[in-house]
């Protein structure tokens, strides 16, 4: 009888000690199931007003500025899954503290923003895309380990996505490379940046301080010291100087890492591949996929290998 008690008892503790369990391990704390405000005092740097956004509030304007809105709807709803992850992630990493956009990390555009770059008509109909696929995702969110993911995405690579590790010298299981060859259908698979050497160096000088490069020994003193096996540039030299790819892209506004120079009629012609950072989803691979009959999950599980697709109270 005693022993039956005791289990009876057990039962009852795990009923009530596990659930908490799982969510202090999402969360690091218990969580108020009232608590819909993930993020907080959240900083607009285009008007510089500040304002308290739900989640989902804060995913239309990311979503406005992070893909292109007139996407296959299961590539958009993949896209939410993601950026909200993202989001759940940094809220994660901040604790108690109040997240702003800045801490989030990704880029946004308000409704009234995007209303004034298109067409009464396109608004419309980008509105409605950006409201079916959040709110036909809500809550969900991607998991690896029971932790939310790094949710890693760009718009298109060189035809298969880079490891983490490649990148960045750390292995992440979830964020391994996964043959994408459609994307090197895009329009942006290849472009081309034409720059007057007078333009490159002044650009180099305001940033750097350099003393031994003149336009004439330019294109000799500018070199690829470290890079990828697919191309993508870790480390620029420029005659002494050593610069990260990542600065030199920001500089000059390439669309991603992936590059190399050549010397055309007397100017830097810069050659780019692909558009982002190549890491983890592909818009233009995935919405290749999502015509062809692939759901926003299938879309997910395809980039990001072993996760799950989890849903979460307390992200409305």
């Amino acid at each position: 009888m005693g022993k039956t008690v005791l289990k009876v008892v057990l039962a009852v503790l795990a009923a009530i000690v596990v659930p908490i369990a799982i969510t202090m391990l999402f969360t690091g704390r218990i969580m108020p199931s009232q608590q819909n405000r993930a993020v907080r005092q959240a900083f607009i740097k285009e008007t510089a007003e500040k304002e308290d956004y739900s989640v989902e509030e804060y995913l239309m304007m990311a979503m406005a500025a992070n893909i292109d809105l007139d996407m296959n709807m299961e590539t958009l709803k993949a896209q939410a899954v993601i950026l909200r992850t993202w989001i759940y992630e940094k809220q994660l990493e901040a604790g108690e503290e109040k997240l702003t956009l800045d801490k989030v990390g990704i880029e946004t555009i308000s409704l009234e923003q995007l209303k004034h770059k298109i067409s009464i008509e396109e608004y419309e109909t980008a509105v409605s895309n950006i409201e079916n696929a959040i709110y036909s995702t809500k809550g969900q969110i991607l998991t690896y380990e029971e932790r939310p993911i790094l949710a890693f995405f760009h718009y298109a690579n060189t035809g298969q996505t880079r490891s983490y590790q490649e990148a960045y010298g750390e292995e992440i299981p979830y964020l391994e490379t996964v043959d994408s060859s459609a994307d090197i259908e895009a329009s942006v698979a290849v472009t081309t940046k034409v720059l007057k050497k007078a333009e490159v160096l002044k650009k180099l000088k305001e940033k750097y301080d350099i003393q031994d490069v003149t336009e004439d020994n330019l294109i000799e003193a500018l070199s690829i010291k470290e890079k990828e096996k697919d191309g993508y540039v870790h480390i620029i030299k420029l005659a002494s100087l050593e610069i990260r790819g990542e600065d030199f892209k920001s500089l000059f506004g390439l669309n991603s890492t992936n590059f190399y120079f050549e010397e055309k009629d007397g100017d830097l012609r810069i050659i780019c591949k692909g558009k982002g950072q190549g890491i983890g989803f592909s818009q233009y691979g995935a919405n290749v996929m999502a015509s062809k009959g692939k759901d926003y999950q299938e879309l997910l599980l395809y980039y990001y290998k072993g996760v799950t697709l989890l849903e979460v109270d307390n992200m409305d």
